[in-house]
């Protein structure tokens, strides 16, 4: 049913939460394979909706969003899971639950129901997941006793543990230090050079776009104001007109960042 080069498309999608207020204005767009994508825009913007009606949680007024060509609302939530795995901004779990046993419900996709017990298949994955994100010293501690960055560590370790090809990430860096925000995007861009995870996440920092996205989709008022590499796209005059700001671009040692200055008025 579903092609290794899993891509997730969303066709002219439109969205209301009341009658008189449309959040998402007609959407087209596709999710480059194997690359990361950020996804931009000012608070109310409509970045969380769209990635709400992306992962499914959501569904649209009109419009389609597909993966690899089939409506996600025509595929079951097991098979959705082992192809697109989520990790929000606030996640949450028992105090108490181990790390090795948050990350082993990434394999319930693949476990028949009412079942009991892990397969080795099972046990491989979580392990395998636990090491790809420095987590397994972690494996026996309580989630309470992690710090955010580990945590956040451990819930991308539950998604990579469903061996899915898609990663949507939502606000992940959102609450922690500068150190630990870099440490998660560090984590992020080896998996995708070294995995081929292909990964849309929602963005604050421009600059860490500009440093860790291969693309990026910036959003204003429920459209879409640009798409394309994240190099091309982001403009001192595209960043003026989405967050109504004075943005000036510079490069320093080959990287491109960007510095703003509030508009008042």
């Amino acid at each position: 049913m579903y092609m290794e080069n899993r891509q997730i498309r969303v066709e002219n999608i439109r969205f209301s939460y009341h009658k008189d207020n449309e959040v998402i204005r007609g959407l087209n767009l596709a999710v480059p394979h194997g690359k990361i994508t950020a996804l931009l825009g000012p608070n109310g913007c409509g970045k969380s909706t769209l990635f709400h009606l992306m992962t499914g949680q959501l569904k649209p007024s009109t419009g389609r969003v597909l993966l690899d060509g089939v409506p996600i609302d025509k595929i079951k939530r097991r098979d959705f899971a082992r192809q697109v795995a989520v990790v929000y901004q606030h996640n949450t779990a028992p105090d108490d639950i181990t790390v090795r046993k948050l990350v082993s419900f990434g394999r319930t996709p693949y476990q028949p129901l009412f079942s009991y017990g892990q397969k080795a298949e099972d046990s491989r994955m979580v392990d395998h997941a636990l090491a790809i994100t420095d987590t397994a010293e972690l494996a026996d501690c309580a989630i309470s006793e992690l710090s955010g960055g580990q945590r956040q560590r451990v819930w991308l370790a539950m998604a990579l543990a469903q061996s899915a090809k898609i990663l949507l990430l939502d606000e992940i860096t959102t609450f922690l230090d500068i150190h630990y925000q870099l440490e998660i995007l560090h984590l992020i861009r080896r998996l995708n050079n070294e995995h081929g995870i292909t990964v849309l996440m929602i963005l604050h920092d421009i600059n860490q776009a500009l440093e860790f996205s291969d693309a990026s989709i910036v959003m204003g008022n429920g459209t879409i104001l640009a798409n394309g590499p994240t190099r091309e796209i982001i403009t001192e005059s595209l960043l003026n007109r989405a967050f109504q700001v004075n943005a000036h671009m510079a490069e320093s040692g080959g990287s491109r960042y960007c510095v703003f200055k509030y508009r008042g008025g």
